[in-house]
């Protein structure tokens, strides 16, 4: 069956609101005190993340799970064509990602990767595993910076013997071998 709106009704009992009415007194009210700040929407405690108390331990499937938004791969810079034509005569032409990466911006990433590698373990008791020391091992490799890679390895394989595995080197044979360093990879392990 159908029934009128509400609007149409015209005898309506007097203890029902008007609907026409768009505020009732008691809103009316509500909207003359200054607002409350609201701790959801506030930007600072959002930003700032969850409080840590550096004498507990962060537990590890906090560290091992993905990031929502993962940041992009490398620091790009500005392509600069005279220097790629002269690099074009003289054959030391250097094509892919490669090409494009601001090697200071890149150095300074790894370097800062590191540092906060070691500072978590020893701010907050952070005990790495296996997977984390791959992990740290793995952007060294994608940087491209073998020395430091290798004395983080050694460095890693001296604390405890089950930080550096060989499920470890496989993976790190075979990054090399995608980053072109098959050689690099074949003559260190």
């Amino acid at each position: 069956m159908f029934s009128p709106p509400p609007l149409l009704h015209r005898n309506r009992p007097p203890d029902r609101p008007n609907p026409r009415r768009r505020h009732s007194k008691q809103t009316s009210r509500l909207r003359s005190y200054p607002p409350q700040p609201n701790p959801h929407l506030d930007i600072r405690k959002r930003l700032s993340g969850p409080e840590i108390n550096p004498s507990t331990p962060l537990p590890v499937a906090e560290i091992h799970r993905p990031p929502e938004n993962p940041p992009p791969p490398l620091p790009i810079r500005q392509r600069n064509l005279k220097q790629e034509t002269t690099n074009r005569k003289t054959g030391s032409l250097i094509l892919g990602p490669a090409a494009h990466r601001d090697p200071k911006l890149l150095n300074l990433g790894l370097e800062k990767a590191l540092e906060f590698f070691y500072w978590v373990e020893n701010r907050f008791g952070f005990r790495h595993d296996e997977w984390t020391c791959r992990e740290v091992a793995i952007v060294l490799t994608k940087g491209n910076r073998m020395n430091l890679l290798w004395d983080f390895l050694k460095n890693m394989s001296r604390r405890r013997h089950d930080l550096v595995t060989t499920s470890t080197m496989t993976c790190l044979v075979k990054t090399l071998g995608d980053q072109g360093l098959a050689n690099e990879a074949l003559s260190r392990v």
